[in-house]
């Protein structure tokens, strides 16, 4: 093979011209875009930079997916509530879970049950109380320790008497202990496949709903429902008012009301003003059969419900952290599940399609036993008592 002569180079240079020009153009910019890139990375880090813009765009795509991925959280936390509402009655199980917890507990005046979590096949139970978490019983006791003041059953509960009485269950007194006793449990939120539910009547007399005014008045509209369906059982009185005239008529009628042993009254209403606070605080403190649940914060009150604007419901010192969006829904569409044919009252209907939190809502009819209230002088003339403020329970 003979060599090219430099005439035949030149021919072919001249022929090649443009392919040869761009390639040589293409490897000045590879060298140039290398030095730039050394240069940064000895300057700024290029690794650290590929990290970052990694993390912007997963934030990106995930701030996109968000509103699907709630979308499909809260209707699977819906479809949860609705299933377990319409195949039981988790409100009951509470109840039970709550009363064989306390008789597990009833040799220790410093420790008590206030929190339950529901699940397929196993109970969960928080305690409180100054004293140190006790063991849960004898060998053959279906609870057994899972965490700090936290009890857990997989098996069937022991089976309790019909009506227990008030010595069984330690802690502090529940709310109506001589007529509406035992638990008043209440659905605040999902936490996982778990239902949570607080024990109002372990409350200290008033508990505050706040955080994001929507989702916060939602769960309070959620559980006036719930405390609805208890009037006759295990609520004598239920009353709604607003942070008006309702309000104030309602306290009226519950100062000059003579203390009715027995009996178990719960007073919903928005944040109110700081007189009406606290009026609020004397009645509660006179009245041990009193529970006023607040929507909005209410300052001294020692069981506040806060709520995200994402729909969780927070309270460290009740050691809850839940999903409360889907409890009203949930409610709602277990009561339309449960909706028979006939004109009868359906069985599950735990929450009204349209709930309202203003004056004369939820006001108890003759059957419900409250007294028609005598009259009283007013209220302006007279001075607030200060509110004192406690400290939150150890749990």
């Amino acid at each position: 093979m003979s060599m090219p002569t430099w005439a035949e180079i030149g021919r072919y240079l001249d022929d090649h011209r443009q392919p040869l020009l761009i390639g040589l153009a293409v490897a000045e910019l590879v060298i140039l875009l290398v030095v730039a890139l050394r240069w940064f990375d000895r300057r700024y880090g290029l690794r650290h930079l590929l990290r970052r813009a990694r993390r912007f765009l997963q934030a990106v795509v995930r701030d996109l997916a968000a509103p699907a991925v709630d979308l499909i959280r809260l209707r699977r936390a819906v479809r949860l509530i609705a299933d377990r509402f319409t195949a039981g009655d988790p409100v009951a199980d509470a109840g039970t879970v709550l009363v064989s917890a306390g008789r597990a507990v009833r040799d220790r005046a410093d420790c008590w049950p206030y929190q339950v979590m529901l699940s397929e096949g196993r109970f969960g139970v928080g305690l409180a109380g100054p004293g140190d978490l006790p063991e849960p019983g004898p060998a053959g006791s279906p609870w057994r320790a899972i965490g700090a003041r936290r009890w857990q059953a997989t098996g069937p509960l022991p089976p309790l008497p019909e009506a227990p009485e008030v010595p069984d269950v330690p802690g502090p007194p529940i709310i109506g202990e001589h007529g509406q006793t035992g638990p008043l449990p209440v659905l605040v939120g999902v936490a996982g496949d778990e239902l949570v539910l607080l024990d109002l009547a372990r409350s200290p007399g008033v508990v505050s709903v706040h955080g994001a005014t929507g989702p916060a008045a939602r769960l309070a509209a959620a559980i006036t429902a719930q405390l609805r369906t208890a009037v006759g059982t295990r609520v004598g009185d239920l009353r709604v008012a607003d942070d008006g005239p309702a309000l104030d008529e309602a306290l009226r009628e519950l100062r000059n009301r003579p203390v009715t042993v027995g009996t178990r009254t719960v007073l919903v209403c928005r944040a109110p003003e700081p007189s009406g606070a606290a009026r609020i605080a004397e009645l509660t403190a006179r009245d041990s059969g009193l529970l006023v649940l607040v929507s909005g914060y209410l300052p001294g009150s020692r069981w506040r419900l806060r709520v995200t604007s994402a729909g969780r419901v927070v309270a460290p010192e009740l050691g809850v952290d839940a999903y409360a969006a889907p409890v009203g829904p949930g409610l709602e569409r277990a009561g339309s599940a449960d909706s028979p044919p006939s004109g009868d009252p359906p069985r599950g209907a735990r929450l009204p399609s349209r709930l309202m939190i203003g004056p004369g809502d939820g006001r108890p009819d003759a059957g419900t036993g409250a007294t028609p209230p005598a009259p009283v002088p007013n209220w302006a003339d007279e001075q607030p008592v200060p509110l004192r403020p406690a400290p939150p329970p150890t749990t």
